[in-house]
């Protein structure tokens, strides 16, 4: 079954595609992003960072809320930011989506708790000190991925994100989609591609890899706020069993941690020390 907010995925990321593949110098380095993408996608896991004051709800309901069910977000803009972004990321209409259609957000990183926590340690602040790892398998099918943020500096009109399932270099900031130009054909130049030509060099010249793809940010110098971290984008519920594992760093409640426990959830402290 087509999830509604991929209805029209694949002829709007094509569309798009096609635009991309027009601009000199873009099909040389989506061959080694695409490439580049499989390999990561292939080691890294799925990540959610939470605030542990979440963690009864969670537990006491059953599933992860997107922003839209939660009625706020870490990000700014609110839930309303969150609706704007999925109809221009996805090619699809709020008239035909309810609540639940929305996607949740996380993060592709390292399979090893204890390094995805010393290199996503500064997402802490804005997003949780939680991290929840899901299990891969059971979301790969249905999860998309952008390379940094999709919200900030409105990424979202200047990319689509990519299926996990067929990796497409349509994922990187840079030129404005069919939904943001307003036209038939998103505009272009060499300039705005310059994103997408940064990452292939540093993927030619090794500086970034499949085994270090996780601590994207430090690679690159720090300077791009755009490219901080591979970001996810899941469609449809998450659900207790969908939990491989919760680390904290502030404790929560005994109760809590038995209550996950109780449930084949492996709740662990976890130092960046």
């Amino acid at each position: 079954m087509t999830l509604p907010c991929l209805k029209n995925f694949k002829n709007y990321q094509n569309n798009y595609y096609s635009v991309l593949m027009q601009i000199p110098g873009f099909k040389e380095s989506a061959l080694v992003i695409e490439d580049f993408l499989k390999q990561i996608i292939a080691v890294g896991d799925f990540y959610i960072k939470v605030p542990t004051k979440v963690l009864p709800l969670i537990l006491e309901c059953g599933y992860l809320k997107n922003a839209v069910q939660a009625g706020k977000t870490a990000s700014g803009g609110g839930p309303v930011a969150r609706i704007k972004s999925t109809e221009f990321m996805f090619g699809c209409s709020q008239n035909e989506l309810t609540k639940p259609d929305y996607p949740r957000f996380g993060y592709l990183s390292s399979p090893d708790p204890k390094i995805n926590m010393l290199m996503t340690y500064d997402m802490t602040y804005q997003y949780g000190d939680a991290t929840i790892k899901l299990k891969k398998d059971n979301l790969f099918d249905r999860t998309t991925l952008t390379i940094g943020t999709s919200l900030d500096f409105m990424s979202f009109a200047y990319l689509i994100p990519t299926l996990l399932t067929d990796p497409k270099a349509t994922c990187i900031f840079g030129v404005a989609t069919h939904l943001a130009s307003g036209k038939d054909a998103a505009p272009y130049g060499p300039g705005n591609i310059k994103n997408y030509l940064f990452i292939a060099d540093k993927i030619k010249d090794g500086t970034i890899n499949k085994n270090n793809f996780y601590n994207i940010d430090e690679l690159l110098g720090g300077k791009n706020p755009l490219l901080r971290f591979f970001e996810l984008q899941f469609h449809g519920d998450i659900k207790l069993s969908d939990f491989e594992r919760i680390d904290y760093m502030e404790e929560p409640d005994e109760e809590v941690i038995k209550g996950f426990v109780a449930k084949g959830i492996p709740v662990e402290e976890q130092s960046i020390i």
